[in-house]
């Protein structure tokens, strides 16, 4: 009996969000800006950054997108083996995202994201030559959309992301807040 009533509730709800789908099935490309904390997982450190970024994608549908982005951190001071070391990363690459609205009206959405980018780290050792380093980051993450209107919409993002071919780099987690504006 739960399970007819859970079912005839889902079936409703189809039902009635089915007509503003209709009306809100349409390409629409954005571009945004956003804000990081990231949290790096290093051998014999755990550096984490203030990440600014930029990013442009466009929805196909109500339920999948793509985007382009580029971020670029701010300094971290850490000390590997009493060894004062300075580390930054920019980033670039593409992640696919998946959207659930939460609501007939579309203003809340859950998102599915995951993706790939190229991770340039630069390392500097004191008393040593700046080195730089890069590989693939491949990102995967989850958060929350809110429509503010038509074109504008906040969202909350947290990432994992798992580093390959970058030497003495792991992985690490980011957690970002953004804006988009929708054209």
């Amino acid at each position: 009996m739960k399970r007819t009533i859970f079912f005839t509730l889902i079936g409703a709800t189809a039902l009635i969000c089915s007509e503003s789908y209709a009306d809100s099935y349409k390409y629409t490309p954005y571009i945004g800006a956003s804000y990081s904390f990231a949290k790096t997982h290093a051998k014999g450190a755990k550096p984490s950054y203030n990440v600014g970024g930029i990013f442009v994608g466009s929805d196909y549908g109500k339920y999948f997108g793509t985007e382009l982005f580029f971020n670029q951190t701010d300094y971290d001071n850490h000390y590997i083996n009493d060894v004062k070391t300075r580390t930054s990363y920019r980033s670039y690459g593409l992640d696919l995202m998946a959207y659930l609205p939460l609501d007939c009206d579309s203003r809340f959405d859950l998102i599915a994201t995951a993706g790939v980018g190229e991770y340039v780290f630069a390392q500097k050792i004191k008393g040593e030559k700046h080195h730089n380093d890069s590989g693939w980051g491949y990102r995967f993450g989850g958060g929350l959309k809110y429509s503010i209107n038509s074109n504008w919409q906040l969202r909350g993002i947290a990432r994992y992301v798992s580093f390959d071919r970058i030497s003495d780099f792991d992985h690490q987690i980011e957690y970002s807040a953004g804006i988009e504006y929708h054209f």
